[in-house]
């Protein structure tokens, strides 16, 4: 039985500290940003000003914010809420209530605070043997960005500032019109009637006409400004709102959106990388992205998975030679792969002869994105038994030979064999999953912050959010390997025991923190 009371003046004394329980996860969060502060060296100050109240430490916020991420409460307002209602958080960041415009500014303006923090915990989890570099999967998640969903166009933007400069002379006319009459009326009965119609029918009086000229003037420089922004760019669309996402096609349709390059390892789908682009496609990623992973984290992968929109083999060759020989690539098939067998090629020669087997003549030479190609011409195809098949019923046949001809050759016919298909086949159950957590963890409502770099601050909020998520996930499971459990007591020593006890106890099923992953 319980007892029943209806006073809600009882006291009650006791701390943070009992109301939290010894094998509540937040105590495993606190420790861990505890050790990524220390082992980073972290010493960032968080105030602008030396008068007044001493600023608050960057690694409660920071705590505060990453706990925030991991329950999907990422509004700043509500974030300040959480910090005195909720009582986990008030023991995370010792009752400390920092306003929502404290917070705003510091996920804002710490994009090197939040980067090292996820650089740190790539380190532990390697440390902890859960990333073992083993296998890289990347693929790119179009994500809408904070702002409007219609896009301006270039081109209608020099419309409407055609459109409003010929309104705004026709508005100077009319004021010009309303003053001559003042004019004239002020001489002939000497008072002023500035209600009077003018010439062209108008019955407005000159105040109204003036502020007119004045929103027109200033809607007239705000769209010459994002005409003049977006040329300085080279897009065909911008937004007013956030002048550098781009036009793209995600699953809700054309919008405002940012492409995130997202490297995750195989093996526990912790999240490696995360770079923001705003291309429309992933062709030209694959390089850039890898090598920004390796540089940052100085690990590199045994293996490199990626889908059919990566399929650049100049970039594909790079990695080859800088990073590692297995880069798996589910090719496109191009125009010339149906000839591509057929050709005889020489290079030392310079011979190529055509499907018919006649030598064909070099006729100039070209560059395409960074790739160097002979042209080679042949006449007379009408004649030939493999013209409507090969020359499409045309009298000539051109065929380019690129730079990267026999690698092309070589590496498809490598990706074709049975163990690297079905590799790949697995590449999909790796990385997809990751794209749904966060977008649940966005509550499908894309970033909040705007700008590339500012949407980069919290794409890495959302891998730190994502791995500490899988963090838990893997521990709750059940008992970890030996070698789990050696790096577990390494790095979080007596706290592991504890952590360990709480998840076989099945807390998660009641926990409102930790979702399914």
């Amino acid at each position: 039985m319980h007892i029943q009371t209806d006073s809600r003046f009882q006291m009650i004394q006791c701390c943070l500290d009992d109301i939290i329980a010894h094998d509540n996860p937040v105590r495993a969060l606190d420790k861990a940003i505890d050790l990524i502060f220390e082992r980073g060296e972290i010493q960032i100050k968080t105030g602008q000003s030396s008068t007044g109240r001493p600023a608050f430490h960057a690694k409660d916020l920071a705590k505060l914010v990453i706990y925030g991420y991991i329950n999907g409460v990422t509004s700043c307002r509500k974030l300040a809420d959480e910090a005195v209602i909720n009582k986990e958080l008030a023991w995370l960041i010792r009752d400390l209530h920092p306003g929502y415009k404290t917070i705003a500014n510091f996920r804002k303006d710490n994009f090197t605070l939040i980067a090292t923090v996820f650089m740190q915990m790539h380190g532990i989890l390697e440390e902890m043997g859960l990333i073992t570099n083993q296998t890289w999967v990347i693929d790119g998640n179009k994500t809408k960005a904070n702002a409007k969903r219609d896009m301006e166009s270039a081109k209608n933007l020099q419309k409407q500032i055609e459109s409003l400069s010929t309104s705004l002379e026709e508005s100077f006319k009319e004021l010009e019109s309303v003053e001559r009459e003042k004019d004239d009326s002020d001489d002939d009965t000497g008072s002023g009637n500035t209600g009077s119609p003018t010439s062209n029918g108008s019955s407005r009086n000159k105040e109204d006409i003036q502020q007119e000229i004045s929103e027109k003037q200033e809607l007239l420089n705000s769209k010459q400004k994002l005409l003049d922004r977006a040329n300085e760019l080279g897009k065909s669309y911008i937004s007013a709102t956030d002048e550098d996402a781009n036009l793209l096609p995600t699953r809700r349709g054309k919008c405002a959106a940012y492409n995130v390059q997202y490297v995750a390892d195989a093996d526990n789908h912790f999240i490696v990388g995360a770079i923001v682009t705003d291309d429309h496609n992933d062709k030209g990623s694959l390089y850039k992205s890898i090598k920004h992973v390796t540089e940052t984290t100085g690990s590199k992968p045994q293996q490199i998975l990626a889908d059919a929109g990566y399929t650049n083999y100049q970039d594909i060759k790079r990695l080859i030679e800088e990073v590692t020989d297995e880069v798996y690539v589910c090719t496109q098939r191009s125009v010339q792969d149906a000839y591509r067998d057929d050709i005889k090629f020489d290079r030392a020669a310079g011979t190529l002869y055509c499907p018919g087997n006649r030598a064909m003549r070099k006729k100039t030479k070209s560059i395409s994105k960074g790739t160097h190609y002979d042209i080679y011409v042949i006449d007379g195809c009408k004649t030939c038994k493999f013209c409507s098949s090969c020359a499409e019923d045309k009298d000539r046949k051109m065929i380019r030979i690129s730079e990267n001809f026999e690698f092309i050759g070589e590496y498809n016919a490598k990706i074709k064999q049975p163990e690297i298909t079905a590799l790949l086949s697995k590449r999909k159950t790796i990385i997809e999953h990751i794209f749904g957590t966060i977008a649940q963890m966005m509550h499908f409502n894309g970033f909040k912050l705007r700008g590339k770099q500012k949407v980069g601050i919290e794409t890495y909020l959302y891998a730190i959010a994502y791995n500490f998520k899988r963090l838990f996930s893997i521990l709750r499971s059940g008992s970890p390997n030996p070698l789990l459990t050696r790096m577990l007591k390494l790095v979080f020593n007596r706290l592991f025991l504890s952590i360990t006890a709480f998840f076989r106890r099945y807390f998660w099923r009641f926990s409102p923190i930790y979702g399914s992953v």
